[in-house]
């Protein structure tokens, strides 16, 4: 409960988020996939959104704050 954890918590889902919607556009846009990729790439989202809120919530953000639960 360190937070340098959090810090990387969330700055990994926000790549992740980030990530697999640039993909998503660059396959749709430059490559021709089908666009049903949306909807993969709604539910490959659905984690990293899920651990953003949690992070941002005042109790989980003032606990990696001060060391431990």
């Amino acid at each position: 409960m360190k937070p340098i954890g959090y810090t990387l918590m969330l700055a990994n889902a926000g790549i992740w988020v980030a990530w697999t919607l640039v993909s998503t556009i660059v396959g749709v846009a430059m490559v021709g996939a089908d666009p049903t990729s949306f909807i993969t790439a709604l539910i490959l989202m659905v984690f990293p959104i899920i651990v953003l809120i949690v992070l941002t919530r005042p109790n989980i953000r003032e606990a990696f704050q001060s060391g431990g639960f």
